[in-house]
């Protein structure tokens, strides 16, 4: 791609501002000393009652997590808790970060959530917040100042992950084409809480960009074809280093909320997660999408 292009610019923009890609740096020789190894820093039951309330929990009950290859000196979330704040006013603003995450989520999600999860503080992780399991995942470094107002936006696309992945919508033992469907439809909801909630406003530029959106449906087709395939590709990227699922998968869900509302999408996430991603694919082309917008 020539990256004097208006969409290469956009996208290469996305990339640096979307906060779950891993950090890429230039080719060095590896020492044992560049990889990290992620530290529980603190960690909660977070327990959804009449009022959402934590339980503070042992690092000893921290989800092992993979090691990675740092890039440069140091590691900018060392320290962050105890410099930032003490552990308790840190509790109290976690809770009040919570609570405003949710009532996000749940204008995204079909029923309220109310589910109860383990919310972890690491050090040392390549990226902002993740789902793991019935774990949510957050970088240390997001509790610098300057991130305060967006990360209940953080949090809230991940807990829309997690209500999905407590509704039973793990993924496993789909083939890999409704696999990269299932992805779509799954990144492309959470996506879209985050482009409406403004945490993501370089991607709103990507969705309003012709040139970009219509490379992002080349990129699926390509990669579904592959995944229909008698040998399907099963290291088709659409979610992690590129990001044409999300896109896509965006595009896709504004497209039905706009021509049907809201309710019609949140439908999809009632039923099980193969005959959704065939539902949201039906209600998509009858919004009439032009040919370079399909797959």
């Amino acid at each position: 791609m020539d990256p004097k292009n208006t969409p290469w610019r956009l996208h290469r923009l996305f990339l640096v501002s979307l906060f779950v890609f891993v950090w890429v740096g230039p080719p060095a020789a590896i020492q044992a000393q560049d990889y990290q190894v992620p530290q529980a820093q603190r960690g909660w039951k977070v327990l959804m009652g009449s009022e959402l309330e934590l339980v503070e929990l042992p690092s000893e009950a921290a989800p092992d997590l993979p090691r990675w290859v740092a890039h440069g000196p140091g590691s900018p979330s060392q320290g962050a808790i105890r410099s930032s704040r003490s552990e308790a006013l840190l509790e109290e603003r976690m809770q009040e970060v919570l609570k405003e995450a949710v009532g996000v989520v749940n204008d995204y999600l079909p029923n309220d959530f109310d589910h109860d999860f383990k919310f972890w503080i690491f050090g040392e992780v390549p990226y902002a917040a993740k789902t793991l399991d019935s774990h949510l995942i957050l970088s240390a470094r997001l509790l610098q100042f300057e991130d305060r107002e967006r990360l209940p936006l953080v949090l809230a696309h991940e807990i829309h992950h997690l209500a999905l992945i407590k509704a039973g919508w793990s993924g496993s033992g789909l083939s890999p084409r409704d696999s990269l469907l299932a992805g779509m439809l799954m990144e492309g909801t959470a996506t879209w809480l985050s482009v409406e909630s403004r945490l993501f406003p370089e991607l709103d530029q990507i969705l309003h960009d012709p040139q970009q959106l219509k490379a992002s449906f080349d990129r699926v087709g390509q990669a579904l074809e592959k995944a229909a395939g008698d040998t399907p590709d099963k290291g088709i990227d659409l979610f992690q280093q590129d990001k044409w699922g999300y896109y896509v998968g965006c595009w896709m869900i504004q497209q039905i909320e706009e021509e049907f509302s809201r309710e019609a999408w949140l439908e999809l996430l009632q039923i099980g997660l193969e005959d959704a991603t065939q539902e949201m694919i039906r209600l998509y082309l009858l919004t009439g999408p032009p040919p370079e917008y399909r797959f």
